[in-house]
């Protein structure tokens, strides 16, 4: 699979009050997806902010026909975090990389 592949699948279940991301683990997406939720594992004060955002969002989006609105104000979050984050991911695949 090429490295520029960033298609992902939407699944939204309303009855449920579910979405469900589904990207394929050899994509960017699928990498980025993982090594972000390890960033989070691994700075807990983040973890605590992005949970915040999150739900504080939510509570906004109750209601709403679509989650526009809801996705432009958590892009903010990773606008803020995006550097620190990818950082800290070459770090950590350099490490895998040195290992094998």
């Amino acid at each position: 699979m090429p490295d520029d592949v960033w298609e992902k699948r939407l699944y939204v279940h309303r009855e449920e009050a579910v979405i469900l991301h589904v990207r394929r683990s050899d994509s960017p997406w699928g990498r980025y997806t993982v090594w972000f939720r390890d960033w989070l594992r691994d700075h807990p004060l983040e973890r605590a902010r992005y949970e915040h955002t999150k739900r504080e969002l939510s509570l906004r989006s109750v209601g709403q026909s679509d989650y526009d609105d809801y996705t432009r104000a958590k892009t903010a979050y990773f606008d803020e975090v995006q550097s620190t984050f990818t950082g800290w991911a070459a770090r950590g695949a350099e490490r895998v990389e040195r290992e094998h």
